[in-house]
């Protein structure tokens, strides 16, 4: 899965900054077809969103509050009309970062489309077997490298995305290491979803209680670790946190109404898929709560 919802980690981002952030997914179409990708994104999927409609949508929402664009998919770098995209997003202000398998990033066309690019997240499932077990390819693993090794070199800042699976969470510390060795300024780890191609691929391998927790341990372990050097982020409240700090996922109480004046203090993100439907918090939400088509 290839999801990059951070939090705001150096490279142009202030940490006191207020962060509201439209994840795009333009194409599903990938060079990889993933056990565990949450839009069913593969190599023969031809269908993208035009650039046109998302520049008046993008051009309202800054004007409302939203300041970042993430570009996810699908493979962003397969995206016909990335550059434009991320041309429109730099001139009307936004920062901008893509999640990416990190494979097909030395094309010409692909560095220029960096340029415009102030975060690069990889997705990391694991070293080579387990990584490429899960992206159904041999030699997966050595190619991501390759791509972070070179996003290295040119000096642009990148982050590592980690799916956390039953099988992954006993190599957290080595896989925080291996990252922090190659030079990232973010480790993300993000919980499995059973959604899209791993309701299937992982029906009978569902993440545990037990290895959620132990992640959890982990992931606290790793920031006191990497504090100041390495951003550290787990996408998962404990429960316990919630109910002492329920702030944290919603500043209002249950009487609280939305209106369009207020909604990015109470919704800070929003999704756009291939077809330019809106819906809040994540993609795949349901189409019930659909709040606009960037097409209309």
């Amino acid at each position: 899965m290839d999801s990059c919802e951070t939090d705001g980690w150096d490279a142009g981002f202030n940490a006191d900054q207020k962060f509201n952030v439209i994840h795009i997914h333009p194409t599903r179409r990938c060079n990889l077809a993933c056990r565990h990708c949450y839009s069913t994104s593969g190599p023969g999927i031809r269908h993208e969103l035009a650039v046109g409609p998302l520049n008046p949508f993008l051009e309202y929402t800054f004007e409302n509050g939203f300041n970042i664009v993430s570009i996810s998919g699908g493979e962003p770098f397969l995206y016909g009309q990335l550059k434009d995209l991320l041309k429109a997003a730099k001139r009307i202000g936004y920062l901008t970062q893509v999640a990416t398998n990190g494979m097909l990033l030395k094309s010409a066309k692909n560095q220029e489309c960096l340029e415009y690019l102030d975060l690069i997240a990889v997705s990391l499932d694991g070293f080579a077997d387990q990584h490429d077990q899960i992206r159904c390819l041999n030699g997966a693993f050595e190619k991501t490298v390759q791509g972070i090794e070179f996003l290295k070199s040119i000096g642009k800042d990148f982050g590592i995305i980690h799916t956390v699976t039953n099988q992954s969470w006993p190599i957290l510390i080595r896989l925080a290491d291996f990252a922090f060795d190659k030079g990232a300024k973010l480790f993300q780890l993000h919980p499995l979803e059973y959604y899209g191609r791993a309701q299937n691929e992982f029906s009978t391998d569902r993440l545990t209680q037990e290895s959620l927790h132990r992640s959890f341990i982990l992931a606290r372990y790793l920031k006191a670790k990497y504090y100041g050097r390495m951003h550290v982020q787990f996408d998962v409240f404990h429960r316990d946190y919630l109910m002492d700090f329920p702030q944290a996922v919603s500043l209002y109480g249950k009487d609280f109404t939305i209106t369009k004046h207020n909604f990015p203090d109470f919704v800070k993100t929003i999704v756009v898929d291939e077809w330019g439907s809106v819906v809040p918090f994540s993609y795949g939400f349901s189409s019930e709560f659909e709040i606009c088509n960037v097409q209309d």
